[in-house]
């Protein structure tokens, strides 16, 4: 009654029990592997709908937004910026501000770019931009260093600028000796 079992006999008895516990292992793999793939494509896609809802807030600012990379090259500018500088996306985007906007490397404005991104320190100023066909204007800058490189928030104070010197001209004039108010009695 002893009954003596061969290896092959024992394999022949795995085989099938072997071949059902790899198909329930791959059966669950399978089912977390498309889960994840799921879960991924479903991310990917709410990460788009809110990347496009962000550039689209970006896009119509009233401020004008750019962010150029380290090497000065511009990654993103959005419609105000663009109003701006006088200058279509298609100018800009892949290009450095020095292929643009030649001798931008002597400005002071360069300089103080440049020290936002090396030293990564926020700055505001007011700049007034020359324009190639002579013409210019101010600008009121918020230059934030990112990741990336710099981002650049503008709004053009040319309006408020004149007027403040407008209003220097008249105070000059209104101070002046001789002007006709200043009679003594």
């Amino acid at each position: 009654m002893n009954q003596v079992i061969s290896f092959e006999t024992d394999i022949a008895l795995m085989i099938p029990i072997l071949s059902v516990m790899i198909g329930v292992i791959l059966w669950w793999h399978n089912r977390i592997i498309n889960k994840l793939v799921m879960n991924y494509r479903r991310v990917q896609k709410d990460l788009v709908v809110s990347e496009q809802k962000y550039k689209d807030v970006m896009d119509t600012m009233l401020e004008g937004a750019q962010i150029l990379d380290h090497n000065f090259r511009y990654l993103y500018i959005n419609d105000m910026a663009l109003t701006h500088g006088k200058k279509t996306r298609e100018e800009l985007l892949g290009k450095t501000i020095f292929d643009v906007y030649p001798g931008f490397d002597d400005t002071l404005l360069y300089y103080h770019m440049k020290e936002c991104m090396e030293k990564k320190k926020s700055k505001r100023l007011n700049n007034e931009f020359s324009y190639p066909d002579g013409s210019s204007a101010w600008f009121k800058l918020s230059l934030q260093p990112v990741p990336d490189g710099i981002f650049i928030l503008s709004i053009d104070i040319t309006e408020q600028i004149k007027a403040e010197n407008r209003l220097k001209l008249l105070n000059g004039e209104l101070n002046h000796p001789g002007f006709p108010g200043d009679t003594i009695i």
